[in-house]
């Protein structure tokens, strides 16, 4: 769009003014759907080496428009895609999440199961990542990169958030009840819930806490009693990741994250698994890196409150 923009300009024709403020709202959001290095959150169908990367498109923003958007801080909400999260004032520490409906709603083949998950990045470093997509017709991760499982969120039942199939078919899907974020002395706030596509009885509630070091996420599931309930935490793949009880503890190079369970019955650390595919991060088309999730899990839901606690210090 920003080159049409300029080839219009070039034949002497005129922009719209609505038009460009357009533009500025999309190049706003990249900047909060981006990292400071000029990757993308890898939320749906996103993947990097395949647009032009950030960075060039904040430079034709800034011919086009004559200014790049603001490297802004503090809360922020997408309304129109359902993205919230929170930059700190050093650009470094960053929370999305995605609290959007499968969309564009008459063509949604590029959306995941991914209601209420969320990206994480602590002191510049990816923490809590997306698994991304590796490909489409016939791609062996498809159907894993699609799933509820593959992201950082919550499955009722077996069942997948909305109803996906093959490579790009949607049909009934998950409906968002509510989603509300903001900050306050106490820190960044979000609270969300939605209803899976396979039973509008139940609802899954969401609320997620980010203040200093600490990020607390606090889930309920209510109706579907008796059904297995799972809740998936995906690290990068630059984390070791180990458990003793309901403690865990995620390690890389120069940052530890001490995890902290409740509320569940079992739980197990997948790492690279073909059978069923589980805990592989797709940053790139074609590019599949074996990754540590945690895994936990409700046997039988009776409603209870769930959730963890993460702790960043220095490794």
């Amino acid at each position: 769009l920003l080159l049409t923009v300029a080839l219009l300009r070039t034949a002497g024709e005129s922009v719209p003014d609505s038009c460009l403020g357009r533009l500025r709202q999309m190049t706003q959001a990249l900047v909060w759907l981006s990292r400071p290095d000029g990757s993308l959150r890898l939320f749906n169908d996103s993947a990097n080496g395949i647009a032009p990367p950030a960075d060039d498109l904040f430079a034709s923003a800034r011919a086009v428009l004559g200014a790049e958007p603001e490297r802004r801080s503090g809360a922020f909400s997408l309304p129109g895609t359902g993205f919230r999260g929170l930059v700190s004032e050093d650009q470094k520490t960053r929370l999305v999440v995605d609290a959007g409906e499968p969309a564009p709603r008459y063509q949604p083949g590029h959306a995941h199961c991914g209601l209420l998950s969320f990206e994480l990045d602590w002191s510049g470093r990816s923490v809590i990542v997306d698994s991304g997509v590796h490909g489409y017709d016939g791609d062996p991760y498809r159907e894993y990169v699609r799933s509820t499982r593959a992201h950082n969120t919550v499955s009722v039942g077996g069942s997948e958030q909305s109803e996906v199939w093959a490579t790009f078919r949607v049909a009934r899907r998950a409906r968002l009840v509510s989603a509300t974020s903001g900050t306050d002395e106490d820190g960044f706030h979000f609270s969300g819930s939605y209803r899976p596509y396979h039973d509008r009885r139940c609802l899954h509630t969401r609320e997620i806490d980010l203040a200093g070091g600490t990020l607390a996420v606090s889930d309920r599931v209510t109706g579907s009693a008796g059904k297995r309930v799972v809740s998936y935490l995906h690290f990068h793949p630059g984390f070791a990741v180990e458990l003793e009880g309901h403690v865990g503890q995620a390690s890389c190079a120069d940052l530890s994250v001490q995890v902290e369970l409740r509320g569940f019955d079992r739980i197990q650390v997948v790492r690279g698994s073909t059978d069923p595919v589980q805990g592989w991060f797709c940053p790139e088309f074609g590019k599949a890196m074996p990754a540590s999730v945690i895994e936990m899990t409700i046997d039988s839901n009776d409603q209870r409150e769930f959730g963890y606690v993460l702790r960043m210090g220095s490794a």
